[in-house]
């Protein structure tokens, strides 16, 4: 049940300690070029490699691989990945360019390995619930929203480093846009015309440190987006959204949901009580920084491994592919361009 993790920074560091707890002990490896952080991995006893290449030239049969280094890197490890079927978890974005993205999703599409993204937010219960109110219709149809991501990442400048540089995958909109922008896919479908984009820089001179989106979907509904990482009112990252259905409003975080039904509206007492109903946390084999972290690992080795884990009332169908991954990288780069950022 061996499992590769490519990349011992942040991510694959929080990757690692799930999967750590969720399989058998000396299931989970990493590779890392830096001799460090093999040293220290070497340490707690995990088996290190110094590059894919060294990783997968053993005689191990990996079941399936986390890729958690920088954007710029994945295409030529998914690929790798994919064409020796080993079914693959990509931290977001996809890649840097939807033509490589749209590579890899053909290639996914020939092989039919897995490809789980690493979209998190759309395990966050909130954001879940309101998918659910949006999806079954209870309050009607969506009309309008507003949706935000706010935290206080860059608060000085920093323009040596690749993290405030949107050629090199930094940037508010690289950094953040890919969690709000295939939450508001997940929720309200797809995307069908960009209207606006405009961004603005605080410290950065290289790529964006706000930006403000408006678009319509599909469905009807439109929206409004707000991307913003200097934020100093905050102290870590939050989503918010305020939606306008034909009968009622909601209001989402990261924390909660609130539901006001309209006068009048043609909603069942039993609809009704399941609309206000307080949220239990969701039962994970392992809590590390929220259950939306736990259950997008459950999900993936459930169906990487075919190893019943989930707990949680959640459809393993709500899981990201890579064609939702191409779908988000194609939006970035004509927010970008339609915001003259490239």
């Amino acid at each position: 049940m061996n499992i590769l993790i490519i990349g011992g920074g942040k991510m694959g560091l929080s990757h690692m300690a799930i999967l750590s707890r969720l399989l058998d002990k000396g299931s989970v490896a990493v590779c890392d070029a830096s001799t460090l952080s093999r040293y220290v991995f070497g340490k707690l006893g995990i088996r290190t490699f110094k590059s894919l290449e060294d990783a997968l030239a053993t005689d191990t049969v990996w079941r399936g691989a986390v890729v958690a280094t920088p954007t710029s890197t994945h295409f030529p490890i998914a690929q790798a990945l994919l064409q020796r079927g080993i079914p693959c978890f990509i931290e977001k974005p996809l890649t840097l360019d939807p033509y490589k993205s749209q590579q890899l999703a053909d290639l996914q599409g020939r092989q039919g390995t897995l490809v789980q993204m690493g979209l998190v937010t759309r395990f966050i219960q909130p954001f879940l619930r309101l998918r659910s109110i949006t999806r079954t219709g209870v309050l009607g149809q969506p009309l309008h929203y507003r949706a935000r991501m706010m935290g206080n990442v860059v608060t000085r400048p920093d323009n040596n480093s690749w993290r405030t540089d949107f050629q090199r995958g930094g940037g508010c909109l690289n950094e953040y846009g890919p969690h709000l922008l295939d939450l508001c896919r997940s929720i309200f479908g797809e995307v069908q015309q960009l209207q606006s984009a405009d961004y603005s820089q605080v410290h950065s001179t290289r790529g964006d440190d706000r930006f403000n989106i408006g678009w319509s979907h599909t469905s009807g509904a439109r929206g409004k987006l707000l991307l913003d990482w200097c934020d100093t009112s905050r102290r870590k990252s939050a989503m918010d959204f305020d939606v306008a259905f034909d009968y009622g409003t909601v209001h989402a975080n990261n924390a909660e949901i609130s539901v006001q039904v309209a006068s009048g509206a043609p909603i069942s007492a039993e609809q009704r009580a399941l609309l206000l109903a307080p949220m239990l946390p969701y039962p994970v084999n392992f809590y590390l920084r929220g259950e939306e972290f736990s259950l997008q690992l459950e999900i993936f080795l459930q169906r990487a491994l075919g190893r019943p884990l989930l707990r949680a009332a959640v459809d393993p169908d709500v899981a990201a592919t890579v064609h939702d991954g191409l779908a988000v990288d194609r939006l970035i780069h004509a927010i970008a361009t339609m915001g003259k950022l490239v």
